[in-house]
């Protein structure tokens, strides 16, 4: 999708809707539907775009992630305004605020996308109302939080190890200009003609968020 082939993105996405919704993480089902969402934008599919963030956001507060929901109602926002419907975008933003207001927040954290997401929504209704120094203001307010968070303005990432595994790819990434000094990165795959293949992979997706999950609770 980022290099401009939408045929090509858009069916190794469809292939794997059936995974994506029952087997995978927030994140997964976050850029899969986004990128479906987009691509039916760019052909003119209007109906179908907003019908994928609907469903998008529904999934989340079905599954308790509020960061899904809040992404979703951010996107529908952004083509609210592309299409000039800016009076919809008030209700994403009325949507969003309920979701900052249900996941509040002390110190930075997963939850704290939710509310950036709300104040982004609040520059693009700006920027529509031609209030463009209201907008800079809650840009520059953001781009300050980014550089505190992050440590620079601009993150490289390059790959310095890989592990070819029987049903995945893991691969260690290094991090320049960020806090963090390396992340891991796993993208699994599923096999070629062998009809248990999507079960097995369901299963181990499956065990390898109750394992995410148990080292995080385990944490101090």
């Amino acid at each position: 999708y980022d290099q401009g082939q939408l045929d090509e993105a858009e069916a190794m996405l469809i292939d794997r809707i059936p995974l994506i919704d029952t087997g995978t993480m927030l994140e997964c089902v976050l850029g899969s539907y986004f990128v479906m969402a987009r691509v039916a934008s760019h052909r003119g599919n209007l109906e179908r775009a907003h019908a994928l963030l609907d469903w998008a956001e529904n999934q989340g507060h079905a599954r308790g992630w509020g960061r899904l929901s809040a992404a979703a109602a951010l996107e529908r926002a952004r083509q609210y305004l592309d299409e000039g419907r800016t009076n919809q975008v008030a209700e994403c933003l009325n949507r969003l605020e309920r979701l900052a207001a249900a996941h509040p927040v002390a110190t930075s954290c997963a939850w704290s996308d939710i509310h950036r997401y709300a104040t982004l929504t609040r520059a693009y209704i700006a920027i529509a109302e031609a209030r463009f120094a209201d907008a800079i203001s809650i840009l520059s307010e953001l781009r300050r939080e980014a550089r505190s968070l992050f440590g620079a303005d601009r993150v490289e990432l390059s790959v310095t190890a890989r592990m070819s595994r029987p049903y995945s790819e893991i691969a260690r990434v290094r991090v320049d200009g960020g806090r963090s000094p390396a992340l891991f990165v796993k993208v699994a795959r599923l096999g070629h003609g062998a009809s248990g293949d999507f079960e097995r992979m369901k299963g181990r997706v499956a065990n390898d968020f109750a394992v995410t999950r148990g080292v995080y609770e385990a944490m101090p």
